[in-house]
């Protein structure tokens, strides 16, 4: 696996280096106004080419073992990411996302205590397993903290990291990884997140960059790359853990590092014997919703779906890894005809005017322990972490899990 890992490592290098003799830079980086100039930017990272990186992966029939023990927890949220996002990808590829070579799937509800759920509650609930209000960041509805995923994947010895697209105090990474009662507390979170030592941090977001930063980030042995070609350098055999924050606030397609090259750094990286869980969010789907643009809402789903592919491939060599791709919520009320093709897809069909709506969104489940994960009929968000725990606590066990009188699923996703 590490001289897999390392050869495509490799190619992403070369292939970037042709990019870079192919594109004039048209921008010139910015230093953060505090603390040590950030390292220089690469022009990989700063243009937005919207044929670059953008072609779809060939969909492929993946054999993951769901019999081993659980070592690995990967869990995929494409934001904003509802049932007809998916269909309308499928309808642009011609083809299957590679999410539906997943054997188990199932439906999610995905409600607050607010009523329609924002991606704050939303990362509670998966993380934590409960229900809280609008913006609140790992508590309960009294706004108690209450254990999130990194810290569950701490106590049993494991690693923990994400690679997302917004910046790394957003709401869905704050909510595996610190405690708020409000999500807009960034500086907080962020703070958090890396006293917490969280052993990859990848994202947007550089402006939070400063001297105060600097100084956390020292006394918790981070290293700190800021543009892809320090990120590609940066080796396993560090000691140290590493975050990213590259210069634009969110990385939409096109841009570098790809949300793909940074799943496949943090598989490389955190990947050991004790075993590790990661997050990784295709942010953007939902800001190309909210703003009813059908055409970056599916460039983004191509890069989140990229991404699946590659966790896939990395779980199929790597028993073990249980593989978990859902949504927080859907966002655009989008609608999709029957008859809808690749050239008919069109803004019009979002009918929410950009806000998140109450729609049930799809979970696809695989490797590790994945035949006795619940997803045989519609579940709660909060069902996915209590899940997540108990089947990792108790992953040898005889018998099919149950909640109440509802067995876990036996059937192949559709």
């Amino acid at each position: 696996m590490k001289k897999n890992l390392s050869a495509i490592l490799a190619l992403l290098l070369c292939a970037g280096m042709l990019s870079l003799c192919g594109c004039q830079q048209q921008e010139t980086s910015s230093s953060p106004t505090e603390g040590p100039t950030a390292s220089t930017e690469s022009s990989l990272q700063l243009y937005d080419d919207k044929t670059d990186n953008l072609c779809y992966a060939k969909y492929k029939e993946y054999d993951l073992d769901t019999t081993t023990e659980i070592k690995n927890i990967i869990i995929m949220i494409g934001d904003g990411m509802g049932q007809n996002h998916i269909k309308a990808a499928e309808i642009q590829k011609g083809d299957k996302l590679n999410m539906k070579t997943m054997k188990y799937s199932g439906k999610v509800t995905t409600s607050s205590l607010d009523g329609i759920t924002d991606s704050a509650a939303a990362s509670t609930a998966i993380s934590c397993g409960y229900k809280t209000h609008n913006k609140s960041i790992a508590v309960n509805g009294d706004g108690d903290s209450v254990e999130n995923l990194f810290e569950f994947a701490k106590s049993n010895g494991m690693k923990t990291g994400f690679a997302v697209t917004e910046f790394l105090p957003h709401a869905t990474p704050a909510g595996f990884s610190s405690h708020e009662k409000s999500r807009d507390a960034f500086q907080s979170i962020l703070k958090q997140q890396v006293n917490n030592q969280v052993n990859v941090m990848l994202g947007g977001g550089q402006r939070f960059y400063n001297d105060t930063l600097y100084r956390q980030l020292e006394a918790n042995n981070y290293k700190y790359v800021s543009n892809v070609v320090d990120l590609r350098t940066f080796d396993k055999t560090s000691t140290r853990n590493l975050i990213g924050m590259f210069k634009y606030e969110v990385i939409l397609a096109g841009y570098q590092p790809s949300l793909n090259e940074m799943t496949l750094k943090a598989l490389n990286l955190l990947n050991n014997d004790n075993g590790f869980c990661l997050l990784v969010e295709g942010s953007d789907i939902d800001t190309r919703a909210s703003k009813c643009d059908m055409d970056g809402m599916l460039r983004e789903m191509t890069v989140f779906d990229n991404a699946v592919d590659t966790v896939l491939q990395f779980a199929e060599e790597n028993p073990g890894t249980l593989v978990i791709v859902t949504a927080d919520h859907e966002t655009g009320g989008l609608e999709i005809p029957d008859n809808a093709t690749a050239d008919t897809l069109s803004n019009d069909m979002f009918t929410s005017g950009g806000s998140h709506t109450a729609a049930n969104v799809n979970i696809y489940v695989d490797g590790a322990q994945a035949d006795k994960f619940l997803t045989n009929s519609v579940i709660d968000n909060t069902d996915i972490a209590k899940q997540v725990r108990y089947l990792y606590n108790g992953s040898l066990l005889k018998e099919p899990f149950t909640y109440g009188d509802t067995p876990l699923a036996t059937h192949t996703a559709a």
